[in-house]
């Protein structure tokens, strides 16, 4: 019923190729689209630079540990699904 009564607006299939121009051709669309998801997936490794950029965080002190099992004990599990729920 929407497709009836919804307001006709007409498709417009136009990109922009990677030199700027517009392409119009559907079979040229496709292989914009091509091109345009292989250089996100390229072989240039991104992930090097991210995974350098921080330290390793240090182990958790006992007394982290500790607190953090107490605080687990002490609440009601309902109390925990509502902090995490809220979290």
């Amino acid at each position: 019923m929407k497709k009836l009564t919804r307001k006709f607006q007409p498709r417009l299939n136009i990109i922009k190729s990677a030199s700027g121009e517009n392409i119009v051709d559907s079979d040229k669309i496709a292989d914009r689209w091509r091109e345009y998801t292989e250089g996100l997936y390229s072989e240039t490794d991104t992930t090097s630079a991210i995974s350098t950029a921080y330290e390793k965080e240090p182990p958790p002190l006992k007394s982290e540990v500790e607190k953090a099992t107490k605080w687990l004990n002490k609440i009601r599990p309902l109390d925990l699904m509502e902090y995490q729920l809220s979290y």
